[in-house]
């Protein structure tokens, strides 16, 4: 059925709206790259190299929560855009392009539309964030400090990979719901008045399994996602360290480096590398 689908969807759609979602999507993802490196600097500092997973947790569900609000319009757009193709008649938007669906959803929907499903799309973002922010750092340190394995790209990876699908498996049902109401008509003909209701509907209609329906293109999407973000992350540590050794990073860089620069010394202390 899948092969089928996904034959159906090439056939059909690839030269024409293969990328409808194409704008909505790099605006959303600028910030979703920055988001863990800006919130990890803040929230767990390398002055603090004993980080407690309570402070990896409120950092990555804070900087998903901020995330999520600030671009729900993005991607609620972006959702509708890949589904319409699909959807029945009733349920079909039609939009032209991103701006298009920006000004007719706020045209027809109003400001509040634009913000649809902000509230589950928070939780869904605070929980995702969270379970990977706190699951790559939690295995990174287990793996160095317990199994003596040095700092490397093959770390990172795997590390990233187990965080993402950690992040998935916790997410998805959260996803479905998110999706289900960015997906629904709006007014009278709307199927969920929000998120418990939706949760209560699927549930009775199509099971617990519903909610992790696309797991694996889900995953397929969000692995490599976090394994560029997290290598690129700490190949960018890396880097601020060597300038900052040289003495060749300009004064607004220095307050950063100089925090990533910490690193626990023999005996328990902070040292400066």
């Amino acid at each position: 059925v899948r092969r089928a689908l996904l034959r159906a969807i090439l056939r059909r759609e690839f030269r024409r709206n293969s990328l409808t979602a194409h704008a909505p999507s790099l605006r959303r993802y600028r910030r979703l790259l920055a988001r863990p490196a800006a919130l990890e600097w803040k929230v767990l500092r390398y002055s603090d190299p004993t980080a407690p997973l309570y402070k990896r947790v409120v950092a990555g569900m804070a900087s998903g929560t901020i995330g999520a609000y600030t671009c729900n319009p993005l991607d609620l757009v972006k959702s509708r855009m890949q589904n319409q193709s699909l959807a029945s008649a009733s349920n079909r938007h039609n939009y032209k392009g991103p701006v298009d669906a920006m000004v007719r959803l706020v045209r027809e929907e109003g400001v509040q539309g634009a913000w649809r499903g902000c509230h589950i799309g928070a939780v869904r973002s605070s929980v995702n964030t969270a379970a990977n922010l706190a699951t790559y750092t939690a295995l990174k340190d287990l793996a160095k400090d317990e199994y003596g394995v040095k700092e490397s790209v093959g770390l990172h990876m795997a590390c990233s990979i187990s965080a993402a699908f950690t992040g998935v498996l916790i997410g998805n049902p959260l996803d479905v719901l998110r999706t289900r109401l960015y997906n629904q008509p709006a007014g009278e003909a709307r199927l969920y008045t929000g998120a418990p209701d939706a949760f209560v509907k699927i549930m009775r209609r199509e099971g617990a399994g519903a909610f992790y329906k696309g797991f694996v293109p889900h995953f397929m999407r969000v692995g490599p996602h976090f394994v560029l973000t997290f290598i690129m992350l700490e190949q960018l540590r890396t880097f601020l360290r060597e300038q900052n050794r040289r003495g060749g990073l300009p004064a607004a860089l220095k307050p950063i480096a100089e925090a990533q620069c910490e690193e626990a010394a023999p005996g328990g202390t902070a040292r400066r590398a």
